[in-house]
């Protein structure tokens, strides 16, 4: 992953809106720093009690993953400096996120956190990071550095820390899908740039996922047409810093 320039093209999910709103049952939440739009089979039994049960899910898995809620596994692991008792949601996702990493070679790296919070940093003070200062704070970090036994997460850095926000929502997304499958025959699961589908709709066709323009969000530049499965991707538009105009995304390579 890298801090690229704008010049770099990349894009992000819009789902396509002419689909007829007699095919669902729909409701947004906001939960992990972003809106969540599940739609559903209007025939759908307790339709309230679902979306009640979807809700219990997004905030039970942000209090667990989340790096900004006191007391979240996460939280915790930030703030000590030796080893901590998880949950199994936290084991589950850390294991899934270090078995990535060592499939990418550590492109994908959920110790990365000491380092992002620095770029920001430098963006509140005007200024691009300094070299030096980026190969010490590097140093603190690898996913090599972190264990878990049991339910015991374990640093062998204390100044090691963790960010789940590029796997987190994967998780959640496929958390209320999984339950979703059990009461409603078809429906999709939107978390912006995170799109999961299910189920064959009455009129027997696909879901139409629309691709957004990054340099223009209001126009499509092409569709995905999907049956049931997860389409996910990263837009340099929606998150980044700008530091003396000039735009800095945040996919970011943690090698360097």
């Amino acid at each position: 992953m890298r801090y690229f320039s704008l010049s770099l093209l990349l894009i992000c999910i819009l789902l396509f809106t002419s689909c007829s709103n007699e095919l669902y049952v729909s409701k947004t939440f906001w939960a992990m720093d972003t809106y969540i739009d599940i739609k559903i089979d209007p025939n759908t039994d307790d339709q309230d009690g679902i979306f009640e049960k979807c809700d219990s899910i997004l905030k039970n898995t942000e209090n667990i993953l989340s790096k900004n809620i006191p007391n979240s596994d996460v939280y915790k692991f930030n703030s000590y400096s030796n080893n901590i008792q998880i949950n199994d949601i936290t084991k589950q996702v850390i294991e899934t996120a270090i078995e990535v990493s060592h499939i990418t070679d550590g492109a994908f790296d959920i110790t990365f956190l000491t380092v992002f919070d620095y770029w920001e940093e430098c963006e509140e003070n005007m200024r691009l990071p300094d070299d030096d200062e980026i190969m010490k704070l590097l140093s603190h970090c690898g996913h090599k550095k972190i264990m878990i036994s049991n339910n015991v997460l374990t640093k062998s850095d204390s100044l090691i820390k963790i960010d789940l926000g590029g796997i987190g929502k994967g998780y959640a997304s496929d958390a209320l899908v999984e339950y979703l499958k059990e009461y409603v025959n078809y429906g999709m699961v939107s978390f912006g740039s995170n799109v999961a589908v299910w189920g064959e709709k009455p009129d027997g066709t696909k879901y139409k996922i629309g691709i957004k323009n990054p340099l223009d969000t209001g126009t499509l530049i092409g569709y995905i047409d999907m049956s049931e499965g997860v389409l996910s991707v990263s837009g340099d538009y929606e998150i980044y810093v700008e530091i003396k105009g000039q735009r800095y995304h945040h996919i970011i390579d943690p090698s360097t």
